[in-house]
């Protein structure tokens, strides 16, 4: 399918994984061709009703969701063609990586990002987070180049680098391979959106509220206290404020935007939240956008799949079925899934088994792959890189959103003269595979939330081994970091 004779250009800003930067740069876009007279009409591949927000600021005019999975093929075409028609240029923001769609085709596709560049014959220009890679990225833009014929990528642009010097080693290998490079971010911390969550920006855990609103503004979300429209509620959940009015406003604002879901078909959410339970196993929190989920459904989510075995509310009771808008724990996954996987119903269990299957092949091959490449020096390096000092470091942790959290806090303890590596993360008790993996990449294991198999405790005393868990998050630093400072030179 093209875009009617006459209608305007458009390109898909993608990238391999989410977390590259492409909300970040498809902004900067959107907003540096609108400074230059153009008309831009912003889309958002996917069921994300957070992003198309900013895309209206940025482009001065609303964005709509364009989901190859839920929605038919001449919806699309009317979409597109009905908000399309006055502007200048099409920028469609991708879901996920480029190819991550779910398991079975849906109404038009799989819901991929691919999808609806192929459906359209839109252009992709690549988005790269380059940290901690050269020529690599190279290699990876060349995989998703060839990848699909009738997905064509017009270039790349390459997000938090580093240096000059970083940018130099990385260059030629596009050179080489015939991707024009567009254009390079630098890893700047200031270059990062605040929180998408309806507007709602938290306070009491918030070192400067100010600084954030101020952040806000830039955007062009005024904080209603600042004569502007965008809902700001001071919240501490350390001090117990602020709650009843977060709760109150979430209300006023459904009740005024009247949104409205289908509890008649089959189940579609995001997960919000999962961890191991050492007594129940995988636990993942949904969250139901549409449809109603039941106890006995076959659910996917993201790569993990598995057949609702119960649900349970936020007090812990049973949960007989979960219409839109209802959070609940579920049990009977196979495999942790990641936060913000979004996850459907299938109706033939043949297609929730299949997945599992894959997503088994898979790990199977790639635990040892992933302890080879964190020894494994990196090709390229020079001997000053290389000479530099690395804490390699094995996590465990209770949920995801505590192994983000602390894998992002680890990250910012780098520094030039020592680094710091995580080379696995997992959820769930540290077992004896992690201090064995530990020893292969000299690494020290942190826990966070979670027990020490007692075996593991001997094995890593036998095998000197460091191994420690922790209950607060600034303990674990301090340990890093204490850690670190034996690794200076003299």
């Amino acid at each position: 399918m093209q875009l009617p004779r006459g209608g305007p250009g458009g390109l898909v800003g993608a990238a391999p994984r989410s977390g590259a930067g492409k909300t970040t740069i498809a902004l900067g876009l959107m907003r540096a061709l609108r400074r230059r007279g153009l008309a831009v009409q912003p889309f958002k591949c996917g069921p994300d009703y957070i992003d198309p927000a900013f895309h209206a600021v940025a482009a001065g005019r609303p964005s709509y969701n364009l989901d190859t999975w839920a929605m038919a093929e001449g919806t699309l075409s009317d979409l597109v063609a009905r908000h399309a028609a006055t502007a200048e240029v099409v920028i469609a923001e991708g879901v996920m990586g480029l190819f991550d769609g779910v398991a079975q085709p849906g109404q038009t596709a799989r819901g991929a990002t691919a999808d609806l560049a192929a459906l359209f014959g839109w252009p992709v220009v690549l988005v790269l987070d380059v940290s901690g890679q050269t020529e690599t990225a190279a290699a990876v833009a060349m995989g998703c180049a060839r990848y699909r014929c009738d997905v064509g990528v017009a270039g790349v642009i390459l997000n938090r680098v580093s240096s000059a010097r970083h940018l130099a080693l990385i260059a030629p290998a596009f050179e080489r391979i015939g991707l024009t490079l567009f254009g390079a971010i630098a890893n700047d911390a200031d270059l990062t959106l605040p929180e998408r969550h309806l507007g709602l920006v938290q306070a009491g855990e918030t070192a400067d509220i100010e600084r954030v609103k101020k952040a806000l503004a830039e955007l062009n979300l005024l904080p209603e206290d600042w004569g502007g429209k965008t809902i700001c509620v001071p919240i501490s959940a350390k001090q117990k404020i602020g709650i009843p009015e977060l709760l109150d406003t979430v209300l006023l604002l459904a009740d005024l935007t009247e949104f409205k879901a289908d509890p008649a078909r089959p189940a579609v959410g995001t997960i919000i939240e999962a961890r191991l339970d050492k007594g129940e196993g995988p636990v993942a929190t949904a969250l139901v956008a549409a449809g109603t989920l039941r106890p006995g459904d076959f659910l996917i989510a993201g790569s993990v799949a598995g057949k609702v075995r119960g649900m349970r509310d936020f007090r812990g009771a049973t949960v007989r079925e979960a219409t839109p808008s209802t959070p609940v724990r579920v049990l009977g996954l196979k495999q942790v899934p990641a936060a913000g996987d979004v996850f459907h119903v299938v109706t033939e269990e043949r297609e929730a088994r299949d997945v599992m299957r894959s997503q088994t092949k898979f790990r199977r091959s790639t635990t040892l792959n992933d302890a080879l490449a964190a020894a494994a020096p990196v090709e390229g390096e020079d001997a000053s890189v290389s000479a530099v000092a690395t804490l390699n470091v094995v996590l465990k942790t209770d949920v995801l959103g505590s192994r983000e959290a602390v894998v992002a806090s680890l990250r910012e303890l780098a520094t030039p003269d020592v680094g710091v590596k995580v080379i696995r993360t997992a959820l769930g008790s540290i077992n004896e595979s992690d201090v064995t993996q530990a020893e292969a990449t000299k690494a020290v294991v942190f826990g966070f939330n979670v027990p020490i198999v007692p075996q593991a405790a001997d094995l890593a005393r036998t095998r000197r081994v460091f191994v420690q868990t922790y209950k607060v998050i600034y303990d674990l630093l301090d340990e890093a970091k204490k850690q670190m400072s034996t690794m200076l030179k003299p």
